[in-house]
C-alpha cells in the first residue's frame, strides 16, 4: 500500500474524507519534512509510512474533536515539525492556528511549510510555553 491510500485510508477511518488538495498538501508537507529533516533535527521517523501513520494522522485525530465542538482557534505548543497544528490546519482550512516553537531553525521550516502549502490564518511564532 503506498502512502497516499494509507493516509486517505486511516483519515476516513478517522471520519475525515481528503479532498485531492488536502492530499497533495499533505504528498509536499512529506517532501519538505524529509528535506528539511536532513539539515535540522525534526522528527526521527525516517520512512514515509512512519511519518504519515504517526505524524500525520495521529495529529488528525482531535480533528473530529474539534469540528464536533466548533474549535475556532488552537494553540499548538512545542510544534516541532509542525505536529499537529499543520495537519489539523490542512483539514480545517477554517480554524486559526498558532504554532509555537522555541528553537528558530524549527520556526523557519514551519513559516516555510506554511508559505509553499498556501495556508491562511496560522501563525508560527518563537517563544517558551
Amino acid at each position: 500500500m503506498d502512502v497516499l491510500t494509507t493516509l486517505r485510508t486511516g483519515a476516513k477511518e478517522l471520519g475525515i474524507e481528503l479532498r485531492d488538495s488536502e492530499e497533495r498538501a499533505f504528498s509536499i508537507y512529506l517532501d519538505e519534512l524529509k528535506k528539511w529533516n536532513e539539515k535540522i533535527n525534526l522528527t526521527s521517523l525516517r520512512s514515509d509510512k512512519d511519518i504519515v501513520i504517526k505524524h500525520f494522522l495521529d495529529s488528525l485525530t482531535v480533528a473530529r474533536f474539534l469540528k464536533d465542538n466548533k474549535v475556532s482557534s488552537l494553540l499548538d505548543i512545542g510544534s516541532g515539525g509542525g505536529f499537529p497544528g499543520v495537519p489539523i490546519k490542512i483539514v480545517m482550512p477554517e480554524l486559526k492556528v498558532t504554532l509555537l516553537e522555541a528553537i528558530g531553525k524549527k520556526v523557519n521550516f514551519l513559516k516555510h511549510i506554511i508559505r509553499i502549502l498556501g495556508l491562511n490564518d496560522i501563525t508560527a511564532i518563537k517563544g517558551r510555553d
